[in-house]
């Protein structure tokens, strides 16, 4: 049984998948098992994986319908045959350290791995990268601080280490029907485990494609609506578990600026078959959303007449899509 699975979802990605893989086959840590799950590609990305399942006995291939990222890593998570696992995502690459940072460490049940992530802006060549955590010193131990940055910096499910044992006596999986999936399986698994521990290594590099923001697509409102109650909820479970109550202001309040993204987006997403609805959430959850300060004055003034009920849902849903139709143009 090889000592880590890395499990890497693949969709589309002809011109960036090989130096994806070759990068994992390049460890200086080799006791691993590549598990590549083509989630329904139109292009050449599953004849790649096959053609490398070939001469590569560490890889194992998975060709699905296609279902999203989400299901890609859940059947990963259920095919993995090692006891830790980590994801890379088939458009970025890693070090040849990345996996023996993880290996070399006290590998223990209740403790998450973290490595920083550089973001590579691959557009643009003298761009200097952007390294997720970089204000964290090497070596801290303070897991508040550490999941504040974590949450502050994009909650990427990649560049950690997983217990699959944990994650399968807690049925712990990705949520398919959720955008932001991340963040949500984040919050969960940090809820469960009891410390978390950064390393001092930057080896996982997140290449920027311009690959769609969920914020920037298009989804009707009650999914946001959906994906904000099950995050509020989630934290109450993690400030129990863990006691952040006490200290954790700094974490609920960089996962409110997920959350306000999110709402921002619902505001814009907002359809004649679910506008009441919205609006009537929107109302009874205010003093949660923390909306003003953080959109154009455009939409502060929304909410204002939102919130003070001064126009009739109606009215405002027309003035919405009005409000909509200038930032098109703009």
């Amino acid at each position: 049984m090889p000592k880590i699975s890395v499990i890497v979802p693949v969709y589309n990605v002809e011109p960036y998948l090989r130096k994806c893989i070759d990068s994992i086959l390049n460890q200086s840590f080799t006791d691993f098992e590549l598990i590549l799950v083509d989630d329904g590609s139109t292009d050449a990305s599953g004849s790649i994986c096959d053609d490398y399942a070939k001469y590569e006995t560490r890889i194992r291939v998975f060709h699905t319908i296609n279902r999203g990222l989400s299901a890609a890593r859940n059947l990963g998570i259920d095919e993995a045959k090692s006891n830790w696992i980590c994801f890379v995502d088939s458009d970025d690459w890693i070090e040849s350290n990345y996996l023996s940072a993880f290996m070399d460490e006290p590998l223990e049940e209740n403790v998450l791995l973290i490595q920083k992530i550089s973001m590579d802006d691959a557009t643009m060549d003298d761009k200097e990268p952007v390294t997720y955590m970089k204000t964290l010193e090497v070596g801290l131990n303070d897991k508040h601080a550490i999941y504040a940055n974590m949450f502050g910096n994009g909650a990427s499910a990649c560049a950690k280490l997983y217990n699959l044992s944990l994650i399968r006596r807690n049925k712990l999986y990705f949520k398919e029907e959720l955008i932001a999936e991340d963040i949500m399986f984040l919050l969960t698994y940090l809820s469960i485990v009891g410390n978390v521990r950064l390393l001092p290594f930057t080896a996982y590099h997140y290449m920027h494609y311009n690959r769609p923001s969920v914020t920037r697509s298009i989804h009707s409102s009650l999914v946001y609506i959906r994906l904000c109650e099950l995050l509020y909820k989630q934290l109450e479970i993690l400030k129990c578990n863990q006691g952040i109550q006490k200290i954790g202001f700094d974490i609920e309040k960089r996962i409110h600026q997920h959350i306000n993204g999110f709402w921002h987006a619902a505001g814009k997403n907002v359809v004649r078959q679910d506008y009441k609805d919205v609006f009537c959430f929107m109302r009874n959850h205010k003093t949660l959303v923390k909306l003003f300060g953080t959109i154009s004055i455009k939409y502060r003034l929304f909410h204002f007449l939102l919130f003070n009920r001064l126009l009739p849902d109606e009215v405002l849903f027309g003035l919405l899509n009005v409000m909509k139709k200038i930032s098109a143009v703009n």
